[in-house]
């Protein structure tokens, strides 16, 4: 017997998996070619464990059929040890490694099983419970068990006439005695008591999620405790919801840009509170037929109230704004029916205790706003782009079964992915490996392991999601502080007012100091306004939105003033950020004193005036409060909403900075401190600045005899733009000269200076020293 254990504990290939054999259906029978039973000597009748990746099977050696090849095997899987029923054999010639591990049959004294039925109604009585036992022992008798298998009974005529469709055995009355090599057999002796009894329709539900809605997620702690709770507390404190009339939370809105992880947290969260999941799509239930969306509806609602009978059930609706929408003149009567029914069904499931519905929705605004009123959809959870922390989460999920190198910093690329949701980051890291795999094309399995070089590769083809068709979203040329010659005290009161509350927002709470919410840059056309905001968003590594006169302005009435919007939106959304302003006097002018009409401009720089410190904000652009903890550590997270939580805007993560060379030219109301907190003025360059301009553009020319210092000292009124062009203008008249010239002289220069006039007199001068004084 050990060395029939012995052999049979190896594992070896069978060619040929074949479907169940019409004669063995329910018979427990395992077919192996005589070749094989006879090499692994094994004893015709033995009772074995026939394992394979996606099925376990009990049964019985059996005589092969003569037409079964060497490499076949018939198999009846009526008991399984799997957690699905659903690994059914469908096609043969499937190349398996298969498992045969030998065991000791003994004969079951006393089973406590588990019954799933068709209907579970018919045996709420309790004198036909207990004749269960005894039907249940007529259509397992004889059979071959393990403690926690399960028994197939739809097989057997029996079984279909008393509607039973498996049997789930939960103990042996000999578990102290069986190992994981015991087996029993069901004899005349045996006692069968039925411990519990579940419906097919609620036992099916629940096999189909073990296999489809497993999800890996990561930074979601505690959206999933108030989810959980919401779903767990009316059935865990029944009685004293009833004593206390509580009324019990049905229902949950989830809302949050697109990508962010709203289905996959509810299929998480099914899956972590073993609730069976009802889930729909808005447009699936939509028919072509006048009252067909109702009736589907209404046998999705009947479904989820039937399981939360028999456990917690959550009936979750995707894309809920497709079927609720706002009403409009336009809307048509089919879409005013269905919300009707919708608004119905919600009001009639709104006791029930274990039945939770959740609808998420990436456009809150389109909702209908009876759905949201108390009694329906009356939770709101806000599910924001994820955080530093967050995406480090995500991450460290997406990449625990891949092959990284050494050089891999999750920290760093949390750091370098702002404004990216979690499918974006799954595609990261699924676009790292594939160019793993095209550079080990040809090689066979790739050796190589997904590093740092293949991740920021990676970053340069997956884009955030949120900064798709945004027109005022911007990769910014990367531009390094040591770019910009001069302006070392503009250069440090810019990263002061920009750079520092973006990158170490903590230092400024422990002193206490608020974050600015608005710089302003005023100077001369020329002097590297725009290059020092460039700049400043390349050093901070935030998501740089950049908006225009000629982006803002539309011949439309009201779209300027949604695209601001709009804006603001996004900005907040993808915090921490920064919206830049250029030419801000075109994009909002002074207010002229005593007019009665309004411009496109003044309702502009309303606009703009309420977005940056408005008293009020809508619900659905309303992001979730800071927590201090994190604030701290100088990331943003989002949190579930509070019904406590200030009705202000929070700009906090907002850094608007705007330029303008007519700083006369806006108004009073946009410079008070609290919105352009920090008005900087960045002056032209003085004869120092010069040289260093200079030497940045000339750091790559060849020059020969070229006096610098001589230049910048007589290049008065001359603007860093224009000491640029001239650089370039002294090139072109060396190429001019001779194509094949290898360095740029004094007369080049000098024949450039002929051509390039200063940008400033002294007048505009004069002027920028009074508006700064």
């Amino acid at each position: 017997m050990q060395e029939q254990e012995q052999n049979l504990n190896t594992s070896f290939h069978i060619l040929s998996l074949l479907p169940t054999r019409k004669e063995d259906s329910g018979t427990q029978r395992i077919r192996l070619s005589a070749e094989i039973v006879d090499g692994y000597k094994i004893a015709y009748g033995s009772c074995v464990r026939m394992s394979t990746p996606d099925l376990v099977v009990i049964g019985t050696i059996h005589h092969c059929h003569p037409s079964l090849a060497f490499n076949g095997i018939h198999i009846d899987p009526t008991v399984t040890e799997n957690q699905s029923i659903h690994s059914i054999i469908k096609r043969a010639d499937l190349e398996q490694r298969i498992t045969l591990q030998l065991l000791e049959c003994k004969h079951a004294e006393q089973l406590e099983v588990k019954l799933v039925v068709v209907n579970k109604s018919q045996y709420w009585d309790s004198h036909v419970a207990a004749e269960l036992g005894r039907k249940c022992f007529h259509c397992i008798y004889n059979k071959v068990v393990t403690p926690g298998c399960k028994v197939e009974l739809s097989q057997s005529r029996l079984g279909r006439l008393l509607g039973m469709c498996v049997c789930i055995v939960l103990s042996c009355g000999d578990d102290e005695e069986a190992n994981d090599t015991t087996a029993f057999r069901i004899t005349e002796k045996t006692v069968i008591k039925v411990i519990d009894i579940e419906s097919w329709e609620h036992y099916n539900v629940m096999q189909r999620q073990i296999s489809k809605y497993r999800v890996c997620m990561g930074g979601v702690e505690r959206e999933m405790k108030l989810l959980t709770d919401l779903l767990w507390m009316p059935r865990k404190h029944q009685e004293m919801f009833d004593t206390l009339s509580i009324p019990k939370s049905s229902g949950v809105l989830l809302r949050g840009p697109p990508g962010c992880g709203k289905t996959s947290l509810v299929y998480k969260l099914a899956h972590e509170c073993h609730a069976a999941l009802v889930a729909i799509s808005g447009p699936e239930i939509i028919g072509s037929y006048p009252g067909e969306s109702e009736a589907n509806l209404k046998k999705v609602f009947e479904k989820a109230v039937r399981l939360s009978r028999e456990g917690p059930c959550i009936l979750f609706i995707d894309e809920i704004d497709s079927i609720c929408q706002r009403s409009l003149k336009s809307n048509s009567s089919n879409s005013t029916r269905l919300t009707g029914a919708l608004l119905a069904e919600l009001d009639c499931v709104a006791q029930e205790c274990g039945l939770l519905v959740v609808a998420a929705t990436n456009r809150p605004s389109a909702l209908d706003p009876a759905v949201r009123c108390q009694g329906r959809l009356e939770e709101e959870v806000y599910k924001s782009v994820p955080s530093y922390s967050q995406r480090r989460a995500i991450l460290e999920v997406h990449t625990k079964d891949m092959p990284l190198a050494d050089d891999i910093d999750l920290d760093m690329l949390a750091g370098m992915t702002g404004g990216y949701v979690g499918a974006d980051l799954a595609r990261l890291c699924t676009e790292a490996v594939r160019h793993v795999l095209l550079d080990s094309a040809g090689q066979g399995l790739p050796s190589k392991k997904v590093g740092m070089r293949e991740m920021i590769g990676a970053l340069s083809v997956v884009q955030p999601s949120l900064r798709k068709g945004v027109e005022c979203v911007v990769d910014v040329q990367p531009v390094r502080w040591e770019d910009i010659g001069g302006l070392e005290q503009v250069k440090m009161k810019i990263r002061q007012a920009v750079e520092w509350p973006l990158i170490h927002p903590g230092a400024y709470k422990r002193m206490g100091l608020p974050l600015a919410r608005g710089v302003l840059l005023y100077g001369p056309p020329g002097c590297g306004k725009t290059t020092l905001v460039r700049a400043a968003a390349t050093a901070s590594r935030v998501t740089f939105l950049s908006l225009s006169g000629a982006q803002l302005y539309s011949p439309f009435v009201g779209d300027s003033e949604q695209l601001l919007t709009e804006a603001f939106q996004k900005a907040r959304a993808l915090a921490p950020s920064i919206l830049f302003l250029d030419e801000l006097d075109s994009i909002v002018g002074r207010r002229s004193e005593g007019s009665s009409s309004h411009s496109v401009q003044e309702r502009v720089l309303s606009t703009l005036l309420n977005e940056m410190d408005g008293v009020g904000i809508r619900k659905d652009e309303k992001v979730d409060r800071l927590l201090e903890e994190d604030v701290q550590e100088g990331y943003c997270t989002n949190a579930v909403t509070d019904i406590k939580e200030s009705e202000f805007r929070d700009n906090t993560r907002v850094l608007v900075v705007a330029a303008t060379n007519r700083p006369d030219l806006v108004d009073e109301a946009l410079l008070r401190p609290g919105r352009m907190d920090h008005l900087v003025y960045v002056p032209p360059p003085d004869t120092e600045a010069r040289l260093q301009i200079f030497g940045v553009h000339t750091h790559k020319m060849p020059q020969r005899g070229v006096d610098l210092h001589q230049l910048a000292s007589d290049m008065e009124g001359y603007t860093g733009a224009d000491i640029e062009n001239l650089c370039r203008e002294a090139a072109l008249c060396a190429l001019t000269e001779n194509l094949q010239a290898v360095s740029v002289g004094p007369d080049h220069f000098q024949q450039a200076l002929r051509t390039v006039k200063p940008s400033l007199s002294k007048e505009l001068e004069q002027l920028y020293k009074q508006i700064k004084r």
